[in-house]
């Protein structure tokens, strides 16, 4: 049976909440957490309330099923993109962007490289925040605790990103967000 949301302690992030009440959780099991904390709440999971989370899926009143397409989000995407001359390639991990010259160089996790004249890079914050400080050869630091493994998937860019880029980027933080479904008939 489900735990009253009362039952819960009040003004406790969901991290503190398990750092107290599983503390032999492993880093990527925490990891693991974090992310999935940010994909549904938009935010950190120190940043959210152990009794919003609690409350928020005891209240989810569309049952426990999330909805993807059946094969893949090319149909959507194919549609949205349909009236502009834009090349849009899916589950294709960039692993470095070059843009020394024009037309900017993009070389993929499997060596093939494309060309183009602009490029919109649309990555989770983290993924920046990686690169920044591979490139500065020292550890990200996550705010609650735990060193953020270096992940081989993150992406070079050529010539490195300007400072005042790489500084804004340190500065971002990940807060709360709203998520918006739509409804389609």
């Amino acid at each position: 049976s489900e735990r009253d949301v009362e039952s819960y302690p009040d003004n406790m992030s969901l991290s503190d909440y398990l750092y107290k009440e599983y503390p032999l959780l492993t880093p990527n099991q925490r990891l693991l957490i974090q992310a999935l904390t940010s994909n549904t709440m938009g935010c950190d999971m120190d940043k959210v309330n152990i009794r919003e989370i609690i409350d928020d899926y005891q209240s989810w009143p569309h049952g426990d099923m999330n909805y993807f397409p059946i094969d893949s989000y090319k149909p959507l995407v194919d549609h949205l993109t349909s009236n502009c001359n834009a090349s849009i390639k899916l589950s294709s991990p960039v692993v470095e962007i070059d843009y020394r010259q024009s037309p900017v160089s993009i070389t993929l996790s499997t060596g093939q490289k494309l060309y183009s004249k602009h490029v919109v890079v649309t990555v989770p914050l983290t993924m920046l925040k990686i690169h920044n400080h591979i490139a500065k050869k020292r550890p990200l630091i996550m705010k609650n605790r735990q060193p953020l493994v270096h992940r081989e998937k993150s992406i070079s860019f050529l010539p490195p990103l300007p400072v005042n880029q790489a500084v804004a980027i340190d500065k971002l933080r990940m807060d709360n967000a709203t998520k918006v479904f739509f409804v389609f008939r």
